[in-house]
């Protein structure tokens, strides 16, 4: 849920616990990765910057250069990758503020606070000046929440109405919103078909609602009359009505508002019956059913087999958006008991093809979707391409809404070159920066880790790797060349918006990390 609430624009805290740097130092700066890397993804401009605060200092102070290898392996392994969002302690020179929590004044974390506000006001987007009559549309916003019961989104053409007794313009109001949406103080979605005509004035509001809807209440909190409803979620990942009414607790409109974010968020998949706008139930695509990935349908050798690779930004939360698109796009009654929480299979719409969708975690530095499509005879194989690029498109559509900077190659496979410990070497046909190949590029060639490499699209596709050439199916019966994909997911952290912080986001990424940054004497 971190990816619907983190500012465009803001002053990232990443936390861990220096303890646990102490048992695993490589494992603390993993995780740390996989957040900086999260954060790069998310941020439109270069104006976020990120401190890495390391806590419970006078616990490892007493072993012998500990903090000297930390600073080294810090400076080392993530200053030369994201040295433009990083801060710089400038006591250590490191991207890393140790500080102890403990106490009463800590000169570490003083001189932590003392960076953040000068690192905030010299950030391009706090130099911008802006208008003083936004005072007066805050204002405006002010007093409506006053005046509501339960004002936590209003909706756009109200605020218009309201601003024009100002003699604010609907051009005023749309810069004003903007403006606020990238600092975090509100929740507008200009950019999207359904959101935009709502804004939300309280995102804590909606946290609530969608940790309410994604963790299950304990047993001894379920009433007996919705205890039916939550099981069929938690069995079959379904949520009716009834039970969205009762998590939302309150009005019918207030469950449509809600729905309709979720659905455009791709978190909530209504069920409408043909030829209808109401729906009865939703698909909450993260709490579908497990499936044990060797029963899923995984194509046959003369499929088409392609991986997504994202790096280290985790995986799942594009997974289930794409998932969530297919059906929306390819619903198929006959195939909904295929969808699972980490595979789902599909029939294109308009093509008589099967296509397959899977959640892979490799390693922690690679996460990996993995789209298989049927290509058994020549007929269907024209239709290979048309599904992969209709999925880069979503792809692509979701990357322009909520991660604008997420890096991705997508292409098929070498197994010869893919090692024995879960990485897949992915061949780029494409990226996020490089478009599909046209027909014009038959032949796509690489020469990378001292292989040469070719991948050619027509008649088939297939891969030369070196002097062997190899088609490009990773299938159950070819599974044997393919190193073993670890299933296990470890997503550090919490990510929480607070009332009055909109502008530092504190991220928790380890266990136990926890920070108090004292005000310094005058």
């Amino acid at each position: 849920m971190q990816h619907f609430f983190l500012p465009k624009r803001a002053v990232f805290i990443l936390v861990f616990n220096l303890e646990q740097a102490l048992e695993d130092l490589n494992l603390q700066v993993e995780k740390l990765k996989q957040w900086l890397y999260t954060v790069k993804a998310h941020s439109t401009v270069f104006d976020a910057i990120v401190f890495i605060v390391g806590t419970h200092l006078d616990s490892v102070k007493d072993h012998e250069g500990f903090l000297d290898r930390v600073t080294t392996c810090f400076r080392d392994s993530l200053y030369n990758e994201f040295c433009g969002i990083l801060a710089i302690n400038p006591k250590y020179e490191v991207p890393l503020f140790p500080v102890e929590n403990s106490r009463p004044i800590d000169v570490d974390g003083v001189l932590l606070r003392q960076t953040i506000k000068r690192e905030a006001k010299e950030r391009p987007c706090l130099k911008q000046k802006q208008p003083v009559w936004y005072l007066r549309l805050l204002e405006i916003i002010t007093n409506w929440k006053n005046r509501q019961m339960e004002a936590w989104y209003i909706k756009k053409d109200e605020l218009v109405i309201e601003a024009a007794k100002s003699d604010f313009t609907d051009e005023d109001v749309d810069n004003f919103l903007r403006f606020c949406h990238m600092s975090g103080e509100l929740i507008y979605r200009y950019d999207d078909v359904v959101m935009k005509d709502y804004i939300i004035l309280d995102p804590q509001y909606l946290l609530d609602i969608m940790t309410d809807l994604l963790k299950f209440p304990p047993l001894s909190e379920r009433t007996r009359v919705g205890a039916e409803k939550w099981q069929t979620l938690v069995t079959d990942g379904v949520a009716s009505v009834e039970l969205l009414t009762e998590i939302i607790d309150n009005t019918d409109e207030m469950v449509t508002v809600v729905t309709r974010f979720l659905e455009a968020y791709n978190m909530l998949l209504p069920i409408r019956p043909a030829n209808e706008s109401h729906f009865s139930s939703c698909i909450v695509p993260s709490h579908l059913p497990d499936k044990n990935p060797d029963e899923c349908w995984d194509g046959a050798p003369d499929d088409e087999v392609f991986f997504f690779d994202f790096g280290y930004v985790p995986s799942d939360v594009i997974f289930h958006r794409l998932l969530a698109r297919c059906w929306y796009h390819h619903p198929d009654e006959a195939l909904r008991n295929k969808l699972y929480r980490r595979c789902g299979t599909f029939r294109f719409k308009d093509i008589p093809v099967f296509f397959m969708l899977r959640l892979l975690t490799n390693t922690r530095d690679q996460q990996l979707i993995k789209l298989v499509v049927q290509s058994s005879d020549e007929k269907r194989f024209r239709c290979v391409t048309q599904v992969l690029q209709w999925v880069i498109a979503e792809l692509q559509d979701i990357r322009a809404k909520d991660f604008p900077n997420l890096p991705f190659n997508v292409g098929p496979a070498c197994t010869i070159c893919s090692d024995a410990h879960g990485k897949v070497k992915v061949l780029k046909l494409c990226s996020d920066e490089e478009d599909f190949p046209t027909a014009n590029s038959p032949v796509i060639k690489f020469l990378e880790d001292g292989r040469y490499h070719e991948v050619r699209l027509v008649p088939r596709v297939n891969v030369l790797c070196g002097s062997k050439n190899r088609r490009t199916s990773l299938t159950s019966s070819t599974e044997s060349s393919v190193p073993p994909v670890s299933s296990t997911r470890n997503r550090p952290g919490t990510v929480q918006v607070h009332e009055g912080s909109r502008d530092v986001s504190i991220i928790q990424a380890g266990d136990n990390a926890t920070i108090n940054v004292p005000y310094p004497r005058e």
